[in-house]
């Protein structure tokens, strides 16, 4: 017998051995993950917290993770399933803005145009000619956010809002600073945008999402109005001292919020987005880019976009949320991953960005961190020390960073009692053990001046607060 006929079958045989015991691997791998993740989800349902969540986890385009827990209705009759559909609340921001740059590509419209240009029936014309659509896009625009007033006076009345309501709101707020001078996360510039491009377009928002995203995508990303009534939307819940109580969905709200869908459909949303498949690869990377303000401190937002890092990794998508965070959607472009995680119960510490947190780690084998023991000693800590000041109305408005001699480590202090102890990792990065998925990042000029901080929150930015003085 010829030596090759010997040696082609054996090595088939140890191939095929080898691919086997891969695949055995693999699927060892994938079922340890999801009794992990099982566990995790089953964890926040059972502290009775969280009516329903839905989790969905790809890598390299394949579903690795897909399930739904709890329920959706307040009978508990209609268990959370993969077709259930959930609030995408603000991570509609994003989709917005993809709209938008395929607009800028078609020639439609451009990012420095002035809110006068777009909407010239706009009832504040001065602001109107300093805001352009770039600053709406970053929450850098100075405009007050409607929310403050209008959702407020919707709870009491359920009448749902006009554009000359919002409007009458714009016409007798002045701007919290000048546009590009600070950023406050703010959910009238994307309310803005739906209406501008409905206007340049002639089409209602919704088919110019339809157009843009769902066709070329094969998504299914619908307006609560559009979806309200489907069988499949998962009610909406508030937790209170009474217990968990349902909530009405708000079918007025566009551009700021008010998309659905799955989580799995929304976790392919990424990689397509990413890919170049939607809009172009610069548009993309426009949209990433942190925007830099006027006196050149950098924030974490992009144009419609969250960016951070995660166990070392480079994330990038959007949150959502009310009172609490009902929903978190994290890219790791580094590695083709996505996470999507819904909840539908607002109002509560056991959140989307809590759930997160947890199934990241266990998708990424990480464990939690603990840096205490990474920290830098010896450095000049006395220049971070201030008074620092976030513009908006969700939030404190102002912390203190103190440095106490005893023990030579400064505190991040909301209130004179609560104040927590920051470890210094370098390069103006700080951790503190209390929030240990989160950080603090100080921008920091050439010339050692300290002008501002970002806090992340289990990854992803969230605000900027500047000093004062």
């Amino acid at each position: 017998m010829e030596p090759n006929r010997i040696f082609i079958p054996l090595l088939l045989t140890l191939i095929l051995g080898a691919c086997s015991k891969q695949k055995e691997r693999a699927n060892t791998s994938y079922a340890h993950i999801e009794q992990r993740i099982d566990s995790v989800a089953k964890d926040f349902i059972d502290g009775g917290k969280v009516k329903g969540l839905s989790i969905a986890v790809l890598s390299n385009g394949k579903t690795i993770y897909n399930k739904g827990f709890g329920f959706m209705d307040s009978s508990e009759v209609k268990p959370v399933t993969n077709q259930s559909v959930f609030l995408m609340a603000s991570i509609s921001k994003l989709i917005g803005s993809v709209v938008v740059m395929k607009l800028v590509e078609e020639g439609r419209l451009n990012l420095d145009q002035t809110l006068y240009e777009l909407l010239p029936d706009f009832p504040n014309e001065k602001q109107a000619k300093k805001i352009s659509l770039r600053s709406m896009l970053s929450h850098t625009s100075g405009l007050q956010d409607y929310a403050s007033e209008i959702d407020t006076l919707f709870i009491k009345t359920g009448i749902a809002p006009s554009k000359e309501d919002f409007y009458n709101f714009f016409r007798e707020r002045d701007l919290l600073f000048e546009p590009g001078e600070d950023y406050s996360y703010c959910n009238s510039g994307f309310l803005l945008m739906s209406m501008i491009i409905e206007r340049i377009t002639g089409n209602t928002y919704q088919s110019e999402i339809d157009r843009v995203v769902n066709l070329p995508a094969g998504l299914n990303l619908k307006l609560i109005a559009e979806t309200v009534d489907n069988p499949n939307t998962s009610n909406y819940f508030e937790l209170t001292n009474s217990g968990l109580e349902p909530r009405p969905h708000w079918t007025w709200i566009k551009g700021d919020g008010g998309l659905t869908t799955t989580s799995l459909d929304l976790a392919h949303f990424p990689s397509k987005w990413n890919s170049g498949s939607i809009i172009s690869h610069e548009s993309v990377k426009e949209m990433i880019k942190p925007t830099i303000l006027n006196d050149g401190v950098e924030t974490g937002y992009g144009l419609g976009v969250r960016s951070g890092i995660f166990a070392g990794l480079k994330m990038i998508g959007h949150t959502g949320g009310n009172k609490t965070l009902l929903s978190k959607m994290v890219y790791f472009p580094e590695k083709d991953i996505t996470i999507v995680v819904f909840v539908n119960t607002d109002n509560t510490s056991s959140n989307a960005r809590s759930v997160f947190g947890e199934v990241a780690l266990t998708i990424l084998d990480e464990d939690v961190p603990d840096y205490s023991e990474d920290e830098i000693i010896g450095e000049h800590l006395k220049i971070y020390e201030g008074v620092y000041d976030y513009k908006g109305y969700k939030f404190d408005t102002n912390i203190s960073i103190m440095l106490n001699p005893e023990d030579s480590h400064l505190y991040y202090c909301s209130s004179e009692t609560e104040c927590e102890k920051m470890y210094n990792l370098g390069n103006g990065e700080f951790w503190i053990e209390k929030w240990p998925l989160d950080k603090i990042v100080f921008d920091i000029t050439d010339t050692g001046e300290v002008r501002a901080l970002r806090e992340y929150y289990i990854g992803y930015y969230v605000m900027l607060r500047k000093k004062k003085g």
